[in-house]
């Protein structure tokens, strides 16, 4: 028992008498020392009706001080007692016993399960309920049978698990608990029915949770994790009163984290302001992100947030409607009408209604390739068992899908899926008239029959008629008179009610992608007229009446600074957003130290700056509604083509009646981290319009600057504190260099914006002003107060980002200056590749192609070592004379100065190059420490170590990321391998031979259709090879290849080995599956704890990149994220131990 347990008994147990003999009925409680938890009885619901009625009882542990009576331990779970008169006492066994009445006749409901008899018990102040032996040690106590909740100072160690309530009216063990993840313990994770993981924290770092980086940001917790990784693995937090003080939180501090009925863990914090629990952070975030047995919707349900959080596609209904309409939806949804192939059911009777781009779990896919659309529906009829099916018409691919599926959930990037649905259903048919219709298909015969004549005489009414109904129908989809839109008492005036069809034709089938959030991706797309729109397809849509209320109110929002909402789709599951398409695309494209686009002039920032000053001041104070928006930032302010800012993205405002003009009911922090003001962090008061406010400081601090606040987790506290201090250099020392180049600024206005910036982001927001006064002073009306003290939470608050590079790397945001994403180039033109040399030049480098200066032989040609005259030593690839021709020279100079102007560390450089004739030749950058495949197979008798191994997977990661986001178009490499990744002295990563890879499609998940397969043997995407399409994905794939071959040091293909061995990865695979893993790896490398840690982790990630489909692989972005996170914590743990310690800090050389 931990020291602080036993001290704090040996105290209480002076204040009790230890012959009290505990006794607790319905009337009675034991109250801890401080009176802030309570032990009694409490009852949930009855059991029965009429005069037997019965209330279960159950024996508890709450908050005594609360008036809301919260739960945060229950004895009896799976057992409640059924009598009116329910006792729990210690039994003369010295066991806590819990009997339906007091008699000694009475039968035990529950039991504590301690080897020791007691003879008192005490609950601590902690919440714990304690059992004592005679000699006062602890024999029991609750913190080792947790309940839903997780109190501060209780250890969670690998016995502990907090296990959900089955529903929020019964206590007893729900499907859904945290733990200590087995073997490593060294994260939590959430599973399901006791062993299938939905989420999970990523591995402790020693100061955090790889993926809870809120853990960064200084709030009321002081965490403590006591030998991580390891089976004695001890995690626990408390609550530090004086930072609790000054968030407004106590006393006494009240927090709890708990793992509630829908799988979600949560964190509350008590207020005493709202005498309220604020929810300060979940996951998963949504309901829709837990799993369940057929998925929380059930088979076939589809998943969506709000109050009915289930729902049935079209064509579907509940299979249980009892239980449905009651909110249990495990049931799921079955076929409306006759099941296929009944009876009843026809051959025409069976359509296929789509889903748009949606994922589906449990499913099992049969592909048959070269068929058309109108075969591939006709494979899924003819079976029985076919649910629907996804078809590609480009590459003719059809997939029939079979199986029990669940969790069905749009995504972005998921085919478009296609449910079979009986057509009767459709048109609202009963199975009984379907079967009445064939009856009665003589007589429909003649009735046609009769009918044409009448047609014929009738014929000109009949044109008549239709002119009306079309004009009726036109005017009444113009004027959003929906049927749906009606019931939602009121209309929809202002903006227009598209169908998914109109749209998917717009958009010319969602396939130009401008961008990806976090509620969903935007696409460009052209209405009738040729008016450009914007098309926001939503992943997360809310019940139809919820989602329309919401368009409702933005779209009676109309300013100048605002984004215009044309029109919206709700339509079955499809909710889509149309807004004016903004041409110079977001403030963020201007911003950064590698923004895309040119800087900005001054004149421009101020009239973003006021711009978005009064557009937000229009949602705060004249609209009809206050209207929170939740989410200020660059990203967030679009421009039009005179550099009009527009405030875009309301999918997380939040509406304020104008009766409290300044509280929102929202309770759990929404936004970005690093705009998020300091209140909504700590959870401890209601949301204002004055965190808009902050947002909105950090955000024009980066317009002055002209840098991000995620650049740097500094330079935001520093130039607020420069700012603070008054002197008149201090505009100068923050504005942005840049604007040197474009007219520099006014040294008045540039001050006057830099003290409203300072204003706005003050930790009290009674500090801040308006965005009404913000307006005034911006403009010049209102000269601006001086300049308060800087903030203190600031530094914090922007320090919360988890870097993508590491310690040689910067942040996660795209072209985050010189880190992984510059290279110190300087100013030379041949940097830039602008310079192509000369066939004397050439000869003169190269000693007139000296077979000593050959230093490699490939499938481009020869590479030769040459010097240029300014001592530079380069690589000098000189083409086969089969590789070019003259009708591809104008495509070899185009490409050479795209790949020209690729800038990064991990890439090997372009310098320039020469066409000359027959002559094809590039010049690059000499690295002289050989190849990646050179150094597994023991380069000059040494090998890699592991961290090594590491870093250059992070280097390549990087590189390859950056190919792939951050150049002007995607580049897909096509070659990753080995042989291809060059290593400079101190082992750090170069990618080479990309100057001749594919150019990709754009940001919009297309796929490039190429004619020939190029790449190297067993990195090869098997996608790419059946259909021809290569996109980004089958770098992945190569790259998963890779990271086998870096831990397994073995080549991808081994024709040498038995028959099973040959294909690397697939050996590796089945060895990882079957518990085999260490046989996997390098011989050459040591085996400990680290390495089988990072051995299990890398071997995860390596098998998501080389998953059969390219939807089901990472990015190269999050194998960069997950791969930094590897090293650390193997760096971490080689450091924890002394034996080890050489190891973290070797050359990364293994000497043999």
């Amino acid at each position: 028992m931990a020291p602080p347990l036993v001290l704090s008994i040996l105290v209480l147990s002076l204040l009790l008498s230890s012959s009290d003999s505990l006794l607790i009925t319905p009337n009675s409680t034991l109250l801890s020392p401080n009176r802030t938890f309570a032990l009694g009885f409490f009852s949930l619901g009855v059991v029965g009706g009429g005069v037997g009625a019965s209330p279960r009882w159950y024996l508890g542990i709450w908050y005594a001080s609360l008036p809301p009576r919260t739960i945060v331990w229950v004895a009896n779970r799976a057992a409640p007692v059924l009598s009116p008169s329910p006792v729990a006492s210690l039994s003369p066994s010295g066991r806590l016993t819990i009997s339906s009445d007091a008699s000694v006749a009475a039968a035990a409901v529950w039991v504590s399960d301690n080897g020791l008899p007691a003879s008192d018990a005490l609950l601590l102040d902690s919440g714990n309920l304690v059992l004592l032996s005679q000699s006062g040690s602890a024999v029991w106590e609750s913190f080792d049978s947790p309940a839903d909740t997780w109190l501060p100072g209780m250890a969670m160690t690998r016995q502990r698990r907090i296990v959900s309530w089955r529903s929020p009216s019964d206590p007893s063990p729900g499907p859904f608990s945290l733990r200590l993840r087995p073997p490593a313990y060294g994260e939590f994770e959430l599973v399901f029915d006791g062993s299938v993981p939905y989420w999970s924290t990523g591995n402790w770092t020693g100061t955090q949770f790889a993926g809870v980086p809120e853990m960064t940001v200084p709030y009321i917790y002081e965490f403590r994790f006591a030998e991580p990784f390891g089976p004695e693995a001890s995690f626990s937090y408390a609550v530090a009163a004086e930072a609790a003080a000054e968030a407004g939180l106590g006393p006494p501090a009240l927090s709890r984290f708990v793992v509630d009925p829908s799988g979600r863990l949560m964190q509350y914090a008590w207020s005493p302001q709202s005498a309220s629990w604020s929810m300060f952070w979940s996951r998963p975030e949504g309901e829709c992100g837990v799993y369940g047995v057929y998925g929380r919707c059930g088979s076939l349900g589809v998943c969506a947030a709000g109050d009915r959080s289930c729902e049935c596609p079209p064509g579907l209904r509940p299979a249980d409607p009892a239980a449905w309409s009651s909110g249990d939806f495990s049931g799921g949804c079955s076929r409306a009408g006759d099941p296929p192939c009944s009876a009843a059911d026809g051959d025409d009777d069976d359509r296929f209604e789509e889903m748009g781009a949606a994922d589906i779990d449990g499913d099992a896919e049969v592909s048959i390739p070269g068929v058309s659309r109108s075969s591939c529906e006709g494979s899924c009829v003819s079976n029985c068992s076919c649910l629907g099916l996804r078809y590609d018409p480009g590459s003719r691919l059809c997939r029939n899908l079979y199986g029990n599926a669940y969790n069905l959930r749009n995504r972005t990037d998921a085919p478009i899926l296609f449910l079979r649905v009986s057509a009767s259903s459709l048109r609202g048919e009963s199975s009984s008239n379907a079967k009445k219709k064939k009856q009665k298909k003589t007589t429909t015969m003649i009735l046609i029959g009769v009918l044409c004549g009448s047609l014929a005489i009738f014929g000109s009414l009949a044109s008549i008629l239709t002119v009306i109904i079309l004009r009726r129908r036109r005017r009444r989809r113009r004027g959003g008179g929906l049927a749906k839109a009606k019931e939602d008492d009121g209309t929809f005036s202002n903006v227009t009610v598209f169908s998914y069809k109109e749209l998917y034709a717009a958009t010319r089938g969602f396939s130009e992608k401008l961008g990806h959030g976090g509620f969903g991706a935007v696409f460009r797309g052209e209405l009738p007229g040729a008016t450009p729109v914007a098309v926001k397809r939503l992943e997360r849509g809310g019940g139809e009446r919820e989602f329309r209320a919401e368009v409702r109110t933005i779209g009676s929002v109309h300013h100048v600074n605002l984004v215009r909402l044309r029109g919206f789709c709700c339509e079955g599951p499809h909710r889509l957003l149309v807004y004016d398409l903004a041409p110079l695309g977001s403030l963020s494209a201007h911003l950064g130290a590698a923004a895309a686009a040119a800087p900005l002039s001054w004149a421009a920032r101020l009239r973003i700056a006021v711009g978005t000053a009064r557009g937000v001041a229009y949602l705060h104070e004249a609209c009809r509604d206050c209207i929170i928006h939740c989410d200020i930032k660059p990203e967030n302010i679009l421009l039009d083509s005179d550099y009009t800012p527009k405030v875009s993205d309301f999918g997380l405002a939040t509406l304020v009646g104008r009766g409290d003009p300044t509280r929102a009911a929202a309770t759990s922090v929404r936004g970005t981290w690093g705009y998020v003001a300091p209140e909504w962090v700590s959870g401890g008061a209601a949301i204002t319009p004055k965190a808009d406010v902050y947002s909105f400081g950090m955000t024009l601090l980066e317009i002055l600057s002209g840098r991000r606040n995620a650049e740097s987790a500094t330079f935001a506290a520093w130039a607020a504190g420069r700012i603070a201090a008054g002197d008149d250099a201090a505009a100068a020392a923050v504005a942005d260099p840049r604007l040197a180049e474009v007219g520099g600024y006014d040294a008045a206005e540039a001050e006057r914006v830099a003290r409203v910036a300072v204003w706005c982001v003050q930790d009290e927001e009674s500090a801040r002003p308006g965005m009404g006064a913000v307006v005034q002073m911006l403009e010049g009306a209102v000269a601006p107060p001086p300049p308060p003290p800087p903030p203190r939470l600031l530094r914090a608050l922007v320090a919360s980002a988890t870097p993508l590079g590491g310690t040689h790397g910067s942040s996660p945001g795209k072209r985050s200056g010189m880190g992984i994403y510059g290279g110190g180039c300087g100013d030379s033109p041949r940097c830039f590749g602008s310079s192509s040399f000369t066939m004397a030049e050439i000869l003169k480098a190269t000693k007139s192609f000296s077979p000593a200066l050959k230093i490699g032989q490939g499938g481009f040609g020869t590479v030769y070592k040459g010097t240029l005259d300014d001592g530079t030593l380069v690589a000098i690839k000189r083409a086969k004379k089969s590789m070019y021709d003259s009708c591809v020279s104008g495509e070899f100079q185009s490409e050479i100065k795209i790949m020209a102007r690729v800038e990064h560390q991990n890439l090997v450089r372009l310098y320039g190059y020469l066409e000359y004739g027959d002559e094809r030749i590039i010049v690059v950058e000499y690295v002289p420490n050989g190849t990646l495949r050179e150094h597994l197979d023991g380069f000059n008798g040494n090998y890699l170590d592991l961290a090594a191994r590491l870093d250059i997977a992070i280097d390549v990661a990087h590189a390859v990321t950056y190919l792939h986001m951050y150049t002007d178009h995607p580049i897909i490499h096509r070659d990753i391998k080995a042989s291809n990744i060059l290593l400079t002295e101190t082992l750090r990563a170069k990618v080479a031979d990309f100057g001749f890879a594919r150019l990709g499609a754009g940001e919009t998940g297309e796929t490039h259709v190429v004619t020939q397969i190029k790449g190297t043997a067993g990195y090869l995407d098997p996608e790419y090879l059946k259909t021809y399409q290569l996109t980004e994905k089958s770098d992945v794939f190569s790259f998963g290849v890779l990271l086998v071959e870096l831990i397994s040091g073995r080549r991808p293909i081994e024709p040498k080995r038995e028959f099973k061995e040959r294909i690397t990865a697939k050996w590796a695979m089945k060895k990882f599956t079957e518990g085999d893993m260490i046989d996997t790896l390098d011989a050459n490398l040591p085996t400990n704890q680290a390495t089988y840690l990072a051995l299990e982790n890398v071997f995860e990630l390596a098998f998501e990149c080389l998953a059969p489909t390219r939807q089901s692989r990472p990015s190269m972005r999050r194998c960069a994220e997950i791969l930094w996170n590897i090293r650390k914590d193997y760096r971490d743990l080689l450091l924890s131990d002394p034996q080890l310690k050489t190891t973290a800090a070797g050359s990364g050389i293994v000497d043999q």
